[in-house]
């Protein structure tokens, strides 16, 4: 009796002294930063920041990319493209390890060349809506076989894909002429 007596009187104690904004560290905060639109280059690396923290080390897995294919078109958008208001949609699907059947969407604003004038965001949706964040950090094109080849790094997403990070490395073929690619790839992802 006079131990569940002392109990009571320490966990009253416990509570009134302690007030919440003790017991959470600044650093564990749900602050988010906005993914902004602005010109590709080494200094304006857009990473959103994540919503969750690691409990332990998340071992990285290598990632294929087994097939993807598509479309894309030009789109008028002042909205997303203030300054030249053409927006690329890249639409298509595939297979890759990890994801599985997988729909993707990659958007970004381009000058009147056709040229990017803002990052490459991608939208990665697995069939249960797991969705993967990516940015296109380098690309080029193969001038002696036309291949092209493209950087993406993971930046987060959401379901499994919450604290997702990595990069992978896909090429193929872009037709221009006829505004279809078929890509595959692999790399490495930890979530």
């Amino acid at each position: 009796m006079k131990f569940s007596t002392l109990l009571l009187i320490f966990l009253l104690f416990a509570a009134y002294a302690c007030n919440k904004d003790e017991l959470v560290p600044p650093e564990q905060s749900n602050t988010k930063t906005a993914i902004t639109i602005a010109p590709l280059t080494a200094d304006n690396l857009v990473v959103p920041a994540m919503t969750g923290h690691l409990k332990k080390a998340t071992p990285t897995r290598p990632m294929k990319f087994l097939n993807s294919s598509g479309s894309f078109e030009i789109r008028m958008n002042d909205e997303a493209c203030s300054e030249t208001g053409l927006q690329a949609y890249v639409w298509g699907s595939g297979n890759a390890t990890f994801l599985g059947a997988f729909d993707v969407v990659n958007l970004y604003c381009v000058d009147m060349m056709g040229n990017p004038a803002s990052p490459i965001q991608g939208f990665l949706t697995a069939a249960n809506g797991d969705q993967m964040f990516t940015q296109v950090i380098d690309a080029w094109i193969d001038m002696d076989t036309g291949e092209n080849f493209l950087v993406y790094m993971i930046i987060g997403g959401t379901g499994r894909f919450q604290n997702a990070s990595g990069e992978w490395l896909i090429h193929g073929w872009i037709d221009y002429e006829n505004s279809t690619w078929d890509l595959t790839g692999e790399g490495e992802i930890a979530f």
